[in-house]
């Protein structure tokens, strides 16, 4: 792993927080004049795992000779500094971030690879939306890689592989997809989505869908529809895949 680049990226992301101890009411603003605001954002961690009887030590069953272990001591660790920032306009804000992910893995982890790991920019976008004290039809539009959930995120929600040749593979410190272009217009929103994949198992999956949420006197209901396309593995081998999904719900207080 290039530990000088990740040493960097710490020292950068200290001297940042530094600076930031100036606003005692938020540590973490950097700047805030004019309707500018400039913040950062720091993200780590450092976990120590042991597994025993790995895969329930079949290795020893169906492939003897691999030489397998099945226990396992590792440490993974990462760390996720980034910048983001706001400029009011009038009657909308002009927004955007950038961040990194400097992960690795030392040791030999479950999935027999270890002493490696690499620094990726996570998030880096651009985005308009409208003032919260505007009322609809309110808008927010965005464009580059970000993190971003669909309804719940039971369908759509994690953007970023890590493990292997990234190292951190408990962590799972990447969230963001490697492109992003999201438009939110009122109660109905359009995203296309690319993931953000390792090179050596890039499937090229692009997600395309519309997300439509409306909600009246604490009743939601959600339809959502998403259309997977450019996978080579699913196009060649089926029709490409499509997900539908419908949701209701209703909140309130109910006397006991």
């Amino acid at each position: 792993m290039r530990y000088g680049i990740v040493a960097k990226t710490v020292l950068l992301c200290g001297s940042l927080l530094y600076s930031g101890w100036a606003y005692a009411d938020d540590p973490m603003v950097l700047f805030d004049h004019n309707d500018f605001v400039l913040r950062t954002h720091l993200q780590a961690g450092l976990n120590v795992v042991s597994e025993h009887n790995l895969f329930w030590n079949y290795a020893d069953t169906f492939a003897p000779s691999s030489a397998f272990d099945p226990n396992a001591i590792w440490l993974d660790g990462y760390v996720k500094p980034g910048v983001s920032f706001t400029k009011s306009l009038g009657r909308v804000t002009l927004y955007g971030k950038i961040s990194a992910v400097a992960s690795g893995t030392l040791g030999i982890d479950a999935y027999f690879t270890g002493n490696i790991g690499s620094t990726t920019l996570e998030e880096s976008y651009l985005g308009l939306r409208s003032q919260s004290e505007i009322r609809s039809p309110s808008f927010d539009v965005s464009l580059g890689p970000r993190e971003f959930n669909a309804g719940t995120g039971m369908l759509l929600a994690n953007g970023g592989s890590s493990g292997f040749e990234r190292g951190a593979l408990k962590f799972g410190p990447r969230k963001a997809w490697e492109q992003a272009a999201i438009g939110r217009l009122g109660f109905a929103s359009a995203f296309y989505l690319d993931a953000n994949e390792r090179s050596n198992s890039d499937t090229s999956t692009v997600i395309v869908g519309a997300d439509f949420r409306y909600q009246m006197d604490e009743i939601h209901s959600r339809v959502l529809h998403s259309a997977m396309s450019r996978n080579p593995l699913l196009r060649t081998r089926r029709p490409r895949p499509s997900v539908s999904a419908c949701r209701a719900s209703c909140q309130g207080d109910v006397p006991v």
